[in-house]
């Protein structure tokens, strides 16, 4: 087709129309699409078949425990005793090196020594210058002078009797004694080792009481009330037991642990456990703890602790909480403080999700099987 000279115009201008719209439809950037929430896998805690009744592991320890340690530093040379034993007061327990406190005593004896023979020499001036002066051979003014002489010379045999005195107790110093009976309950240092004054050698349970030490969580201190009764039983042995009553709760929680230190004194009987025993102690007349179960996959940590994502019903926001595990399944975990029945926990991707994390769950049925 020709065109006119009058169409000419009008065709160029559709043209850069045309090429302008292009341009602009080019520039444009497509809108971002839209947020998807992630789909959980959740499930819904179940109370479990058992309750468990409220045992927890504890160890026997003496009521009364002093730590033995020498007086002096010095280089530990040898111990008679070791973990376990029984000892008797007065009984050598350790000795460290005592050459150097040897010395110490052989100098103070040689300074008492020289001391003395100084006194008895002034002594002597100080009786003839005292019958000198009676017969005024001499003036008083020089047999003062011999008398504070004599004087100064006592002093001296004083100075040096103590120091032998001290020399003498430090070379004792160098034996550990057992004060009392006991029993050797640890070794704190081994021979050839150099210790400081005062640091722990031995630990010596000098009491014939003994005490069953356990810690409880702070969510079930609470229920455990002073004098309250329990039976202790031994670590694989069902057969031997013991009671006992709670004499001891800790006001305050360990630090680390977040558990309440509690002392139980066992009741007077003929046999009782040794020392450094593990035992399980289960208190009487205290309501057995009901159990929830969720799968093993739900398991997740806050720190050091256990710890599951619950999920809030009305925002559907992940919550990380601490709890209490009592058992392991094949396929489940057994919780028995933390959470309750009936409350919805991640089963599944407890590491892929953080904490106020919004989630569209999906309802899993059946707390014990296999992910």
């Amino acid at each position: 087709m020709t065109l006119t000279t009058d169409m000419r115009p009008r065709v160029a201008l559709s043209l850069l129309c045309a090429s302008t719209a292009l341009a602009l439809c080019a520039c444009s950037k497509p809108e971002p699409p839209a947020a998807v929430t992630p789909t959980a896998l959740v499930i819904q805690a179940t109370t479990s078949n058992t309750r468990a009744p409220q045992t927890y592991p504890g160890e026997v320890q003496a009521r009364f425990e002093t730590p033995l340690a020498f007086r002096l530093a010095g280089k530990l040379a040898v111990r008679y005793v070791h973990l376990g034993d029984a000892v008797h007061q007065g009984q050598l327990l350790a000795e460290l090196d005592s050459q150097d406190a040897q010395a110490q005593l052989t100098a103070a004896k040689a300074q008492l020594g020289a001391a003395s023979a100084r006194q008895v020499q002034a002594n002597a001036a100080a009786q003839r210058s005292t019958a000198q002066s009676r017969e005024a051979l001499i003036s008083a003014s020089e047999n003062e002078q011999s008398q504070a002489v004599s004087q100064v010379a006592t002093a001296d045999v004083q100075l040096a009797t103590s120091q032998a005195e001290l020399a003498q107790h430090q070379l004792q110093y160098t034996r550990l004694i057992a004060d009392q009976d006991g029993i050797i309950t640890s070794e704190d240092a081994q021979t050839g080792a150099v210790v400081a004054a005062g640091q722990k050698v031995f630990g010596l349970a000098w009491s014939k009481q003994t005490d069953v030490v356990i810690d409880v969580p702070e969510s079930r201190i609470a229920s455990i009330q002073m004098h309250a009764k329990a039976d202790i039983i031994l670590s694989g042995d069902a057969q031997q037991h013991w009671s006992a009553q709670v004499r001891e709760i800790a006001q305050a929680a360990d630090p680390q642990t977040r558990t309440f230190r509690v002392k139980l004194s066992l009741d007077g009987g003929a046999a009782t456990p040794r020392l450094g025993m593990t035992v399980q102690v289960v208190f009487a007349g205290i309501a057995a703890v009901q159990q929830v179960e969720v799968p093993s996959t739900a398991l997740f940590h806050d720190g050091t602790f256990p710890a599951v994502w619950v999920m809030h019903a009305g925002d559907n926001k992940l919550h990380l909480r601490r709890v209490t595990v009592s058992g392991f399944g094949e396929h489940s975990v057994t919780l028995s403080a933390g959470l309750e029945a009936g409350e919805t926990v991640l089963a599944q991707g407890v590491h892929t999700v953080s904490a106020d994390m919004v989630v569209a769950p999906h309802l899993i049925t059946d707390a014990g099987a296999a992910p």
